[in-house]
This record gives C-alpha cells, structure tokens and sequence, in this order.
C-alpha cells in the first residue's frame, strides 16, 4: 500500500516590478523584494547609536547629524509624513511597530524617501524639536545594519573634516560604502541565514514562503534590484576581509572563532564584533559570486589550498581546503579533544603513581596525557589504536601529507607477562597495533611510514618484574605494609618478627616473579592497592627529586614518565606531516 502525500500548488516568488516610485538602482527599490530586511535589520537614529557604541563607537545624535550633512554617513531611508499618490509602492501590509513595519507602511503610503537622492533640509531634523508634543515623534531615519561596518571609516573622515584636512573625496564616503551596502540588503534574505545557521520569521509571515522565495530569487536578480555590477562582488568582499584583518585584535584566533556558532559570534565586542561582521558581510558577497560563477556568469574563486602565501581570502568564514578544522584550529590553540598520548596501564598502584607524576612534570591536563586503566596485561588494544591513535588523514599539499588532528601517540605499560611476557611477544603484539592503524590511515587515502608507527605505537615494560617489585625494593615495600596492616589492625604488625616475615615474603614472590599481591595475601592483610599505593608515593618522589637532581637514571615509571614527556613535547607543535612512504622500484 502506498501513500500520496498530498501537495499544495505554489506560485514562484519573484521581485515586484519597477514603477516610477522605486526603480531599480535605488534603496527605494529595496522595499520591491519579498521578504527584504527580515534576516538583516533597518535600525532607528537612536538604534543605531547603541548598536555604534556596542562597536567601540561613541557617536551623539549630534554628531550622526553632521556625518549625514557632510555625506560620510547617510541613512538609507526616511519615513515622511507627508503620502504621496505617485510614491506609493506595492508591498505587503504590515502593522508591526518596529523599524521594518514602519518602512513597509510609508512605503505602502508614499511616505518612504531614499536619503541618497534627496537633499537634507532644516525640517528634518534628528534630534526632537523644543516645541514638540507628540510623545510618539521620532526622526523618521532609517540606518541599514550593514552600515555598522562603515562607522570606523566614517569617523575616522570626520575626524581630518573637524581638524581642516578633510579632502572633497572624503565627503563622498556614503556615496562609495553604498554599492555594497544595497547589495548587502538583497543578498542576506537568501545567504545569511545559511552562515550564521539561524534564520527569523517575524510574527505574522509564511516561514515557508521566506524559505521558497530564498531559492525563487536569485543573486543575479536581487543584484540588478540596485544595479550592482556583479564583477565588483569579490572586490568588495577582499576589502572587507583585508580591512578585517588589519584592525581585529583577535585575529589570531580566526582558525577557531570560524567554526563558533552564531551564539558564541554575538559574544563578541567592539574591534571583534566589528571585524567579524566584516568578515559576515565579505561571506555573503562571496557565496553570490559563487553563485555566479557556477552559472558561468563570473571567473571562478581561486583555489587556495595551491597557494603558500596568505591572500584576504584566507579570512573567509568558510574558507575550504585552505581553512584548518576544527580539530586541526583546537590542537592549534591547546584545547584538542585528542590528546597528545594515550596511555594504557593495567593496575591499580600504576593508576596512582603515574597520574602524579605526569603532574610533576605539568602533562596532567587531558589535551597532553590521559591515562586509562585496562584492567589486566590480557587486554587486546587493538580497537583503541585504530579508532583512538590512527592519524586523522588531512589535505596533501606541496607533496606533504598534512593531519586534520593533533596525532595521538599509544605508550602501553604492563607487566611482562602474558602476551607481554618476552621481547618477541612484545614485538609481536606491537605490530599488530601498527598494522591496524597503518589500515585505518590506507582506508582515508594515504599512507604512513614505519618510522611514524614506531613513533605513535610504543610498549613499555618494567624489566623482568610485576610493577611494584620493578619500582620498590622489598624494604621500601615491607614498611608501606606495615603503615597498612596497622591501619587495618592486623594482628602482630607492630612487633619485629612481622616485619621480618613480610620482607621475606616479599622476597620469596620476588624470586618467584610472582605479583606483590602474593605475598601481601601471605601475611594476612586485606590487599588495597590504591592504598599501598599512596603509602609508597613518598618514596617514590624522593627518588623522582632525586633522580632529577643529580639528572641520573631513575626507577622505571620515572623513565616512562620522560619517555612521555618526550613524546608530547615533539607532538605539541601547530602542524603536523606524515612521511611520505619511499616507493619501491619496479622489477
């Protein structure tokens, strides 16, 4: 049985045609688009100044006044109270009271005007007349939010006016920003939301017609809207992401705010906020010309992965193959989820010693060495290298094999026994490890060397013995016996001829290579290794101080613990390569 879900017919969006009231070309014609002004936002005076101020701008009323007197910064529109039959313009009817309502109801009305065709006159005044009474008066400018981005240059040109070295080019700032700034008004209803990944539906509009009329209307039509020459979309946007660059105080740390969420990006403050926004806008002009040029109707984006040399490109939000992961951008700054050497040991006196000396030497924190316990020298780790250790293969560049991830390198401690009782078993169970992770890296593509196996994938005994006969003597051991059996009240523990027996029995599991917990078991005292442990971990720093002190060889965990060290500071780098695998010649 099949079902037909059934389906509503649907008129394809498209842009209202010109009329004498809003032609094409001008802010007015704006107002022709669906849904315009619904992802981006048409901001009051006072609005404007707050949103100027959370920028790093301190703008009075007064001082916006005079920016749009000298032409450095115009508003897009005015709300009139005047209608006018012939300024009428066919858009949807709102009743909203905000900022977009306002303009679709002067627009409707033939109130709306475009500032940059209209001179400024003393009845348009922006701060509130002495003898005004209406409490709802307001000065009827409206800013787009897209000229945010353009307030530092334009105080920036007030500033030479104020001091007598302005130039007439520099009045004409708000004519040269307002190209781009239409085109940002009709291009971010069909592209902003799929960079920030959110998009609005203001109260009382069809969701799915916003989303249908995002794909209806293309770029090239929302450009021709205000006559915007297409071939300037890349210059416009190499400027922005250049003028970005120059002035973000964050810049640095680009590779990773890129893959923030758009909660995280309206954290951002001042100079950051500024500069990011910049870059927002330069990623709507791109994603256009992209658009363009997969209708054959502009050239193509250069591929930056083939070059060496950054380009205002590399700035993109998106910036493909030449843009780190985000694995890549947190190993960069520290924070990678992998860490620099995963650690496998099997006891629970290794669980305690170890961990506090990796924090002697500051290799406690997850991104540098974790430490897991796997319960027994019986434990097969071959699923962790594959799927833990095996590099995550990145681009190839230059004839390098780059990573995606900051590389985890495996040190497996055990006791010698088992499956790692000899050198040929050890050697044996290590090259199965890398044979694993040499398949999951030929499975992403690419290939890796023996010397790079024999890097990650390291095994580690303490010589001939279990842990703690390896690491302590049967005296060190005897006393920290002593401590517990008291703790415990074993009977006898306090006299001398306990304290004989137990290194004896020490001495006899030792000969025997048995484990220590043999001869604890012997004298009668309940075995808690984490406890004998703890009991032990004096002894064993004033040896590590020690050892450090005179740069000497120190026990066994000590020399695992500088093996580690080693390792993660070779793996603490910004980028990593694999080597390239030699190819045989052909017989």
């Amino acid at each position: 049985m099949s079902y037909m879900t059934p389906t509503r017919p649907s008129t394809p969006w498209s842009i209202v045609p010109a009329n004498s009231a809003a032609p094409d070309g001008t802010a007015l014609a704006i107002a022709r688009l669906p849904f315009a002004f619904t992802q981006d936002e048409l901001l009051t005076a006072d609005a404007f100044l707050k949103q100027a101020e959370r920028r790093g701008h301190q703008i009075s009323l007064a001082v916006l006044s005079d920016l749009h007197d000298l032409g450095i910064l115009k508003p897009l529109f005015r709300v009139g109270d005047v209608a006018a039959v012939g300024r009428r313009i066919d858009v949807p009817d709102s009743a909203d009271m905000n900022p977009r309502g306002w303009f679709l109801q002067a627009a409707a009305a033939g109130r709306l005007r475009d500032v940059a065709s209209e001179g400024r006159t003393i009845s348009e005044p922006y701060q509130r007349p002495a003898d005004e009474t209406d409490r709802r008066w307001w000065n009827g400018f409206l800013y787009s939010s897209w000229q945010l981005i353009t307030v530092g240059s334009a105080l920036t040109e007030y500033e030479l006016h104020q001091r007598g070295w302005g130039s007439p080019a520099s009045r004409t700032l708000s004519d040269r920003a307002r190209p781009g700034i239409l085109a940002l008004c009709t291009l971010s209803t069909r592209h902003l939301p799929s960079i920030l990944g959110t998009y609005s539906i203001p109260a009382g509009y069809d969701g799915e017609g916003l989303w249908r009329s995002r794909f209806d209307i293309d770029d090239r039509e929302r450009l021709s809207l205000v006559s915007f020459n297409a071939a300037g979309l890349r210059s416009h946007a190499e400027d922005l992401l250049m003028r970005a660059h120059d002035t973000d105080p964050m810049i640095d740390w680009l590779p990773l705010l890129r893959h923030a969420s758009h909660k995280a990006w309206q954290k951002l403050k001042e100079k950051p906020l500024e500069a990011h926004e910049k870059r927002v806008a330069a990623e709507i002009l791109l994603r256009a010309h992209e658009e363009l040029a997969e209708d054959g109707l502009l050239e193509p984006l250069p591929e930056l992965g083939r070059q060496g040399w950054w380009t205002p490109l590399h700035d993109r939000l998106t910036a493909g193959a030449a843009a780190d992961s985000l694995d890549h951008a947190l190993g960069t700054f520290g924070l990678s989820p992998y860490p620099r050497v995963l650690m496998l040991l099997e006891g629970d006196t290794e669980m305690v010693h170890v961990p506090k000396l990796l924090a002697l030497y500051g290799l406690d924190r997850p991104d540098r060495v974790r430490v897991q316990n796997v319960g027994g020298s019986r434990v097969n780790p071959q699923l962790i290298a594959r799927y833990a250790v095996s590099p995550r293969i990145g681009p190839a560049r230059g004839g390098e094999q780059f990573l995606d991830a900051t590389p985890t390198a495996l040190v497996v401690a055990m006791d010698p026994e088992n499956k790692w009782a000899t050198e040929a078993d050890r050697t044996a169970q290590r090259e199965k490890l890398q044979a694993a992770i040499r398949e999951e890296v030929q499975r992403q593509g690419a290939d890796i060397t023996d010397k790079d196996l024999d890097f990650l994938v390291r095994v580690f005994v303490w010589g001939d013995q279990t842990y703690e006969f390896a690491n302590f003597t049967d005296l060190e051991l005897t006393d920290a016996l002593v401590e517990l059996a008291t703790e415990q009240k074993t009977a006898g523990s306090d006299t001398a001829d306990w304290r004989r027996q137990a290194e004896a029995e020490f001495a006899a599991a030792r000969g025997s290579r048995q484990d220590a917990g043999v001869a604890i078991g012997r004298m009668r005292v309940r075995t808690n290794k984490p406890r004998l442990a703890e009991l032990l971990w004096p002894t064993l720093l004033q040896e590590v101080e020690a050892a450090e002190s005179d740069a000497t060889m120190g026990r066994p965990v000590h020399e695992l613990v500088r093996m580690v060290r080693e390792v993660v500071s070779r793996l603490s780098a910004s980028g990593y390569t694999l080597d390239q695998p030699s190819v045989s010649p052909e017989t």
